[in-house]
């Protein structure tokens, strides 16, 4: 049975171009996996675990280039030993020379293969970091607010997460302060304020950070003062 496998890394891409590319190469359009997933790992990419489950012995996952599978060096070297292993034929459409299709492979071939994986898997992870690095000069190239927060310039709105500190009510964090002073256990600040335990050392990181702030500020006003 041949299968095939398409993925973007996000909602908003389009996974047309590669469907109809499997389509053209002999896969059934009922026998494609579409995914919307980053490619750094394979945990939480449900349509490829569900796909490798249903796959047997001399099946075959069609996919157009090597980044559809994944981005990620080891990760990929890895889940290619493991189709082998497995008995399932790999089919790259952009690289023929890396597809464990056709007859069996002589050493050499097989040796070829694990090069070729090797140069290509480099290339991705490079291409991955390059975009993350865009990414970054992206938003070092916004705007901030008064606070030092990123502003998005399409939607004018503040950037990543929300800021947990400022979203909290006088008696949270009035607890979370009991909390952090030892008067009041965690069991019963996370029951109180029903935040969860990692928003709640978030919020103690924010609020500790502040309080430098705040100190570090006096300070220099302080000695501002001095100095007058």
């Amino acid at each position: 049975m041949r299968y095939g496998y398409a993925r973007v890394s996000t909602a908003e891409q389009d996974e047309t171009r590669q469907v109809e590319m499997l389509l053209k190469a002999g896969v059934e359009e009922e026998n494609i996996t579409i995914e919307k997933k980053s490619g750094k790992d394979f945990k939480n990419r449900k349509g490829w675990k569900d796909l490798l489950a249903e796959m047997v012995i001399n099946d075959t996952v069609v996919i157009t280039s090597l980044d559809r599978m994944g981005r990620n060096y080891d990760e990929l070297v890895k889940m290619y030993q493991k189709l082998i292993d497995k008995g399932i034929r790999l089919e790259i459409l952009d690289f023929p020379m890396l597809s464990t299709t056709g007859k069996k492979q002589e050493t050499e071939y097989k040796l070829i293969q694990q090069i070729a994986l090797a140069v290509l898997s480099y290339v991705a992870e490079n291409e991955r970091k390059a975009m993350k690095k865009r990414q970054r000069q992206g938003y070092d190239n916004l705007e901030r607010d008064k606070k030092g927060r990123l502003i998005s310039r399409k939607k004018g709105v503040v950037c990543g997460r929300p800021n947990l500190l400022e979203n909290l009510t006088d008696r949270q964090k009035e607890l979370i302060k009991q909390w952090i002073a030892k008067t009041l256990k965690t069991k019963e600040c996370l029951e109180l304020t029903k935040i969860s335990r990692s928003s709640l050392y978030r919020i103690k990181k924010e609020m500790e950070m502040l309080e430098n702030n705040n100190e570090n500020e006096k300070e220099k006003n302080d000695d501002k003062a001095r100095n007058l």
